[in-house]
């Protein structure tokens, strides 16, 4: 999965060195913020324990800034039309 994420990122212009475990991050962190539900989240990523799920959506509140500078409102919130 690494290696589809890095060739993915490449061809779209994206320098920064990304993982699958990134991708999977960034992932549940938009899905938070977009306000999809935990049990929904942990569904898509296949995780048995919410506390997994958890530990994909830690992300430090300037990073999770960045992320949304950087998206530049490409991703909208559900309800917002």
């Amino acid at each position: 999965m690494d290696d589809m994420v890095r060739r993915v990122a490449n061809r779209v212009g994206i320098a920064a060195r990304l993982s699958g475990k990134v991708f999977r991050q960034t992932h549940t962190t938009i899905s938070r913020i977009q306000g999809i539900p935990d049990v929904a989240i942990q569904a898509q990523l296949g995780h048995q324990s919410s506390q997994t799920t958890d530990i994909y959506s830690r992300m430090p509140e300037e990073a999770r800034r960045e992320v949304l500078l950087r998206l530049g409102g490409v991703i909208p919130k559900i309800g917002d039309e």
